[in-house]
């Protein structure tokens, strides 16, 4: 059995934090045996941590130092065992193809993933690939579908995001539904399209792109116009699902979202001009704005609640993980959470998933050796992106979140599970930003 030790003078790095804000990850001190995909370590914290004192960050000591292929094999085998009896696996269609990133303008404009989304589209090995060969290949007969509701339709975000894909030879074609008939139009905007038009658009792609930007305007906006069920048939067709940020959340049945940060708001955003950026941080350290993020629905093509941007602070001065915890502990215990840091991309291809993390770039998993006889590996959450890009698995177990590290590669089965109807609350707040984003 895969043993790991829980020290507690290794587990628990606590502030003093509101509980409105804060996380709980935190243990007992002793020896835990796990084996599953979402559980590393079976957190409890009822007498860990005072009332006003809550941990944000996680460590586990796993024995034998390796990262390799056994150690992950063994991660997503024996993980599974833990998954209660109860919940049922989440088995994907087998033509399902997908790859959902942790930021939008950044990773659209990266030619690392847009290769690899590419690489998935004639890929029949679910896409573990040796992506060493940098080589450009040509895919002049990929036709990409561009779907930028979420920035309302606006070329500059259009740009950005599929420039990656003209570059290596796509045709590229683009479903209008926020055109020069709609409040925020311009002369200049593209007409609003049919159903008739958008279905000719999602029969010929291999490859849908969701922009980021506000979800909960353009879940609304598909759900009106019947286009969720045109992306639910191509899904079926094994067409590449993709896109960051609002891209990433959409697919999966809701998502962590900063759709209430004015700053995404139709009317911002079309004032901005040839500002590009949908990811709204805070990194340059000023004064924070204030607003909230939410749970907002997706097309649940698969189940989880989705956080982009996972080691990100946005302008609201509130860390995304920190918030993320909070929302899952206080109003959504029952969903299967999934963050992504801004750097890395969960790939799915039929039955089996990988992650993609970006070398060279930060995020929030830190490894490091034990100088201990076992030689254990110490695994780290780092609120400050001081690690490198990963995606963590999250439950609420007990009122206390578990927070496990994906590994590198496995099954679905052993990552997701179907999240019963009656386990997903609506967020209240997203009544009041659908009235103030007009």
């Amino acid at each position: 059995m895969f043993v790991v030790n829980v020290l507690r003078s290794l587990i628990c790095i606590s502030v003093p934090l509101p509980l409105t804000t804060g996380i709980i990850l935190s243990s007992t001190a002793g020896n835990f045996f796990v084996s599953g995909a979402r559980n590393i370590s079976f957190l409890q914290s009822k007498n860990l941590v005072s009332k006003r004192t809550l941990s944000t960050c996680t460590t586990v000591r796993m024995r034998g130092g390796s990262s390799g292929s056994n150690d992950r094999n063994m991660e997503s085998s024996l993980l599974s065992q833990l998954q209660p009896s109860k919940r049922q696996p989440f088995v994907p269609p087998m033509k399902m193809k997908g790859i959902f990133v942790g930021s939008g303008s950044d990773g659209m404009a990266d030619e690392r993933i847009v290769r690899a989304i590419l690489e998935l589209t004639t890929s029949n090995d679910a896409g573990f690939h040796d992506q060493s060969n940098n080589r450009k290949q040509s895919y002049s007969n990929i036709n990409v579908l561009y779907i930028g509701t979420a920035t309302y339709d606006l070329p500059k975000y259009r740009e950005n995001q599929t420039k990656r894909f003209l570059e290596f030879g796509c045709q590229v074609s683009t479903i209008n539904l926020v055109g020069s008939n709609d409040e925020i139009g311009t002369s200049s905007s593209p007409p609003i399209m049919d159903l008739d038009e958008m279905k000719l658009l999602m029969d010929a792609a291999h490859v849908i792109v969701v922009s980021g930007g506000n979800t909960l305007y353009a879940i609304d906006k598909w759900n009106n116009v019947g286009l969720d069920k045109l992306i639910y048939d191509a899904m079926n067709r094994g067409v590449v699902l993709t896109g960051g940020s609002a891209g990433a959340i959409c697919w999966f049945q809701g998502g962590h979202s900063d759709s209430m940060d004015p700053e995404t708001y139709k009317s911002a955003m079309v004032s901005k001009g040839n500002h590009v950026s949908e990811d709204d941080s805070n990194d340059r350290n000023e004064p924070c704005k204030e607003w909230n993020y939410i749970r907002v629905d997706g097309l649940g093509l698969l189940p989880g609640l989705v956080c982009p941007h996972f080691d990100k602070t946005q302008s609201n001065g509130v860390a995304r993980s920190v918030d993320f915890d909070s929302m899952l502990l206080k109003r959504h215990s029952g969903e299967l959470g999934i963050g992504i840091d801004h750097w890395a991309a969960l790939v799915i291809h039929g039955e089996k998933y990988r992650v993609i993390s970006l070398p060279g770039k930060p995020g929030s998993v830190m490894i490091s050796q034990s100088s201990d006889a076992g030689g254990e590996r110490v695994v780290t959450q780092s609120l400050s992106q001081e690690g490198t890009p990963g995606i963590w698995i999250k439950e609420v177990k007990d009122g206390t979140i578990c927070s496990t590290l994906c590994p590198k590669e496995g099954y679905v089965k052993d990552l997701l599970f179907v999240t019963p109807a009656d386990a997903i609350s609506k967020d209240p707040l997203a009544d009041k930003c659908r009235r103030e984003n007009i």
